[in-house]
């Protein structure tokens, strides 16, 4: 038995919060399928409706700050006579007309439902002449040339941050022809007041890189902040990462790598470890289809729409799930490149309630470029499921840490899910049968499984166990052991 506790096929979950966005805990299926959940399509949060942002906003990232939930996004105008040229014209057109057309803007909430953009009165738009706006970084010349164009913020949540680099951004500097070399690296103690932390670029990298939203963030885990930016190779669209201790020095560069999967273009992929369960990142990618064209004769390139990746090690992504995630719909104005481009971030804005958000309508001199809110329940984006007829799935060997069982769950009116523990041989622990579970039904983010005559497993905590779990026309989308 020791020598078991011991063995690398026995998976020490403590006491984690599972999801099964991946098969890492699944050793047998039969009946049961992992079901991938889209977003439930909610209101337009935000309008890039005034004369500093427009139709080419873009690259919003979004996080919870104590009581108040921040975002920050690109502001652009879109001039009328881009609707109207060749991609080639286009592409001729941007380099002696790009350059310093893009702010950094900044909104708030209290629910993640209804945003504003404060009148902040810091830098004057070119746009208007005066400083009535929501703008928070404009373009330097002499410093940041082209930060402001993907420039990201976030939270800084390293335990041993500095208080005046309690936030953090990056924004990308343009060599040019086509050579993008790293991120400016900017700190701020209120989010509202940024400043370079040094000249020297960070996350440097050759050739077509950093040109679209490359993102930072402290990972609690494993006590380190991690980096992906986008980096073109042969020919496709891919994303690169890298690591560091201290913001500002960081490891060799790596592609992401997806499985033996067909290769497809990602114009952003947004990881961020969940909050519930930071030992898994969550990947939300804009996957762009340059094979179409889309329905508006624009010269971008190709249609998008938003797709869900996993990863346990922030290099290695689960692509079980090659559908779309976030379909563009019914509005023609959102076949487009990056006309349904998921944001950065992932907010809790109810009990059982999760807030995600994508643009729509990218690039239109004619229609409104926005913002809109969907929702998952709590642990809602994969769920183990078996229809009427019901099936069973076990898991692998497993250790864990706690007293109770909890289960994120949902069934029919008819539906049921039951468990039974098993010990390392595979034989039902005696109380602990499928007949001995009583039967679960309903809705519930954090349900105790109980036994007939208990449900205390405080005497099992450390040893090895399987469960073999029931379900009948239902879902279930976490586990977790917990004193």
């Amino acid at each position: 038995m020791d020598k078991l506790l011991k063995d690398e096929n026995v998976v020490d979950i403590g006491s984690r919060l599972e999801l099964f966005v991946d098969n890492f805990l699944i050793h047998q299926l039969r009946g049961v399928s992992r079901n991938l959940h889209s977003p439930v399509t909610q209101e337009i949060v935000l309008n890039f409706d005034d004369p500093w942002d427009g139709s080419l906003s873009a690259y919003s990232s979004i996080f919870q700050d104590g009581e108040k939930y921040k975002m920050y996004y690109r502001g652009r105008p879109m001039p009328q006579q881009l609707s109207s040229m060749t991609s080639k014209e286009m592409w001729e057109w941007i380099p002696d007309n790009w350059s310093g057309g893009s702010v950094t803007c900044y909104a708030e909430s209290q629910d993640g439902v209804n945003w504003v953009k404060p009148n902040l009165g810091l830098f004057k738009s070119t746009v208007t002449g005066d400083k009535n706006n929501n703008i928070v970084l404009v373009t330097d010349q002499n410093k940041w040339p082209n930060a402001t164009d993907n420039f990201v913020a976030f939270l800084d949540k390293n335990p041993n941050v500095e208080p005046d680099a309690k936030y953090k951004g990056i924004g990308r500097h343009f060599v040019g022809g086509g050579y993008h070399t790293g991120n400016k690296a900017f700190k701020s103690s209120d989010g509202i007041n940024w400043s370079l932390i040094q000249q020297e670029l960070i996350n440097v990298d050759k050739g077509h890189t950093h040109d679209a939203q490359n993102i930072v963030f402290w990972d609690s885990f494993r006590n380190r902040y991690v980096e992906y930016h986008r980096k073109f190779r042969d020919g496709i669209r891919e994303t690169r990462t890298s690591t560091s201790i201290d913001f500002l020095n960081w490891t060799d560069q790596v592609h992401v790598e997806f499985g033996n999967v067909p290769k497809e273009h990602f114009n952003n992929l947004l990881v961020l470890p969940y909050d519930r369960a930071p030992h898994i990142f969550l990947g939300f990618g804009s996957r762009l289809n340059t094979a179409r064209d889309d329905f508006l004769n624009s010269p971008t390139e190709g249609i998008e729409d938003g797709v869900f990746l996993s990863s346990r090690d922030g290099v290695n992504f689960d692509r079980s799930f090659m559908e779309g995630w976030i379909r563009p719909g019914l509005d023609i104005h959102n076949w487009i490149h990056l006309g349904t481009s998921p944001s950065w971030g992932l907010l809790q804005t109810n009990t059982n309630e999760l807030s995600l958000y994508w643009q729509n309508g990218y690039h239109q001199a004619d229609h409104i470029c926005h913002l809109r809110r969907g929702t998952l329940r709590l642990d809602g984006f994969v769920s183990m499921n078996a229809s009427y007829m019901g099936g069973i799935f076990t898991t692998k060997k497993i250790k864990f840490v706690g007293r109770y069982l909890f289960i994120n769950f949902s069934t029919s009116v008819v539906g049921t899910i039951r468990i039974e523990l098993q010990n390392f041989e595979g034989n039902p622990i005696i109380g602990y049968s499928m007949d001995d579970c009583l039967d679960i039904y309903g809705d519930s983010t954090d349900y105790i499984v109980k036994w007939k005559n208990n449900f205390d497993l405080g005497f099992l905590a450390g040893q090895v166990i399987i469960l073999k779990i029931y379900i009948k026309d239902g879902d279930l989308y976490s586990i977790q052991f917990k004193e």
